[in-house]
């Protein structure tokens, strides 16, 4: 089931009580493991889970034993990726990150963890998590003295971030403190005046952003200004077009108006003489025609 024991190993012991269930004898062994690792080793790995001697502390080996049953469910006697899952809400931890657990701890890539397996491998998981802060303590302790002067002293010229390549120089004046400390004032001195260089290289090049940054925006007003001009022209052309087209029409309509007024008058005009003229035809006599046997025609003023 585990492994850590070779094919054909037997572990032996001896113990007295009355007798349990193959999953709780697992669990009712000394310090929750059954055999070492192949080689005759102990585990040895040191924190908070883990003791000197490979064995897991009595507190983890509690809360490893709570999981393990809270996973298991059924009762199986072993814990699947699926049985997994079930710590979701118990840890902080998401379903891949339970699923990468899980696959940290199966060692054997058989799919599926024993108690032993499951309490040996948080122990060691603890473990390492503790190492690794221990680990990261020690070096913030470990500081090298040199350095934290060298780190001052940018900060104090206010070129903690113009350099690049600060672990270069604070590498190099490491060097300087230990084999040649007299030294030291010359690459300070250095310092400062790169550091005076590079701060009026960025004044410069901040007063040449903001000339250009002015250059445009008076760019951009002029343009926007020829655009407005621009547009008022065309705005204006187009109301004194609309007004032309507006008194062209206003003309052509008294055209209109005057050339109907002409030809009504005309036309009275017209009916008028006409109305003369059948005035005269009425006023005038009718001439008399003459027919044969009747009496000759004569003219009024003619007798003859």
């Amino acid at each position: 089931m585990s492994s850590w024991l070779k094919d054909g190993e037997v572990l032996m012991g001896e113990g007295s009580g009355t007798p349990c269930s193959p999953r709780q004898r697992v669990f009712s062994t000394p310090g929750g493991y059954g055999s070492p690792r192949p080689g005759g080793r102990g585990v040895g790995v040191s924190g908070r889970g883990v003791g000197v001697s490979g064995m897991v502390q009595p507190e983890t080996m509690g809360k490893a034993k709570e999981l393990f049953v809270l996973c298991d469910k059924e009762g199986k006697g072993f814990i699947t990726k699926r049985d997994m899952q079930r710590l979701q809400g118990e840890l902080p931890l998401s379903p891949e990150q339970l699923e990468s657990v899980f696959e940290s701890l199966d060692r054997d890539r058989n799919g599926f963890l024993t108690p032993v397996e499951f309490n040996m491998g948080l122990g060691e998981l603890m473990g390492v998590e503790e190492n690794t802060e221990k680990r990261q303590m020690e070096t913030e302790e470990k500081v090298d003295p040199g350095e934290l002067r060298f780190t001052q002293i940018l900060t104090e010229l206010g070129a903690d971030k113009l350099f690049k390549d600060q672990w270069e120089l604070g590498t190099l004046w490491c060097d300087l403190q230990r084999d040649r400390p007299e030294l030291l004032s010359i690459l300070e001195e250095v310092l400062v005046h790169a550091v005076s260089h590079l701060q009026d290289s960025l004044r410069e090049r901040e007063s040449l952003e903001q000339a250009l940054r002015r250059r445009e925006s008076d760019h951009d007003r002029v343009v926007r200004r020829r655009l407005d001009e621009a547009g008022c022209e065309q705005r204006r052309r187009r109301v004194e077009t609309a007004d032309s087209l507006t008194a062209a029409q206003e003309q052509l309509e008294t055209s209109r108006e005057e050339l109907q007024k002409a030809l009504e008058q005309l036309e009275f005009l017209q009916s008028n003489t006409a109305q003369e003229e059948r005035s005269r035809e009425s006023l005038s006599p009718t001439p008399t025609v003459s027919v044969r046997g009747s009496t000759p025609w004569t003219h009024p003023y003619y007798p003859y």
